[in-house]
């Protein structure tokens, strides 16, 4: 066998760089770059349940907060989440503003309004 300039074979041979099981750039079994032909890999799907969906929702909109993350010595993730799926009364919320005020202040202060 003569070769040729670039490493080509003989005329009439496979003279791409491809072998004959296809996975080159040559000529093979119409599998160029490895590709498999019509097996093309499906994207993985994600499964979407309720419960899932529910924990999404809390966790986007506030009402779920996350507490802790724990990891064993085995890498298993435990999430713990707290929430109330109760909406807040504007009482709540003025409690939230006053939390940091000691008790004394916030009841000198309601007297004074009474």
């Amino acid at each position: 066998m003569t070769m040729r300039k670039g490493g080509e074979g003989k005329e009439g041979q496979n003279s791409g760089k491809g072998n004959k099981t296809g996975n080159g750039n040559g000529k093979g079994n119409d599998h160029c770059n490895g590709q498999q032909g019509n097996k093309k890999k499906k994207p993985a799907l994600v499964t979407l349940n309720p419960l899932k969906a529910a924990v999404i929702v809390g966790l986007l909109s506030d009402a779920l907060i996350v507490d802790s993350l724990l990891v064993d010595r085995s890498q298993q993730v435990q999430i713990v989440l707290t929430g109330s799926l109760r909406r807040k009364t504007p009482l709540d919320k003025m409690l939230d503003e006053i939390g940091d005020q000691s008790f004394d202040d916030v009841l000198q202060a309601l007297l004074r309004r009474a």
